[in-house]
């Protein structure tokens, strides 16, 4: 239990790092805390190093790590989708429905999406 508060922190603390330099020095306090534990876990972890920091490296505020480090946005935005096309029957690629149907799913999903919180940063 101690070591998944531990891994939790840790993964909070690259979280909220702001910047190349901070989120790096985080992923490699995670990566020693995981690779020290299983080695199979962290060289898993290690070989996600750069997807995982390509957040970072492009010095977007911390504000916005919260909102954009998970997939809860594209999870909403298919959902809705999915709500708003359930009782489509006829998907004929003919006359263009198929994209029809598309857009008309993806604009029924837009009415429900937020304003991204900190985003006046």
């Amino acid at each position: 239990r101690r070591e998944r508060a531990e891994v939790d922190g840790l993964f909070k603390t690259l979280r909220d790092s702001q910047g190349k330099k901070a989120g790096e020095e985080a992923f490699e306090e995670l990566l020693d805390f995981v690779s020290e534990r299983n080695a199979a876990a962290g060289q898993a972890l290690g070989e996600r190093k750069e997807a995982l920091l390509s957040f970072h490296r492009l010095e977007v505020p911390s504000t916005l790590n919260t909102t954009f480090l998970n997939t809860n946005l594209i999870e909403n935005m298919l959902r809705n989708w999915r709500e708003a096309t359930g009782n489509v029957k006829r998907w004929q690629e003919k006359d263009d429905m198929v994209s029809r149907w598309m857009a008309s799913g993806l604009m029924w999903a837009e009415a429900g999406f937020r304003k991204v919180r900190g985003y006046e940063d």
